[in-house]
C-alpha cells in the first residue's frame, strides 16, 4: 500500500491541487477554504481507499487545513 508523505508543505499541497493564496472575492476564498476542510475531512478520507487512493495522515490534514485557514485570503 501507498503511504502519503508525513511532511507535506503549503506550496506543495498548493502544486498539486492548484490552491491560490488570494481570490477575488472573499466569498470565493471561503468557498476554497470550505472545500479543503471537506477534502481533509475523516468522511472524505475514507472515499479515498473504495476510489484507491491512498488516505492522508489525520495529522498531516490537520497541517493543511491550519495552512489554509492561514494563506488563503
Amino acid at each position: 500500500m501507498l503511504s502519503y508523505p508525513k511532511t507535506i508543505t503549503y506550496k506543495r499541497f498548493c502544486e498539486i491541487g492548484r490552491v491560490n493564496k488570494k481570490y477575488p472575492t472573499a466569498a470565493k476564498a471561503a468557498a476554497v477554504k470550505k472545500w479543503i476542510k471537506w477534502v481533509m475531512s475523516d468522511e472524505a478520507q475514507k472515499l479515498n481507499g473504495k476510489l484507491l487512493y491512498t488516505s492522508i495522515p489525520r495529522q498531516v490534514r490537520q497541517r493543511v487545513i491550519n495552512q489554509v485557514n492561514r494563506e488563503v485570503k
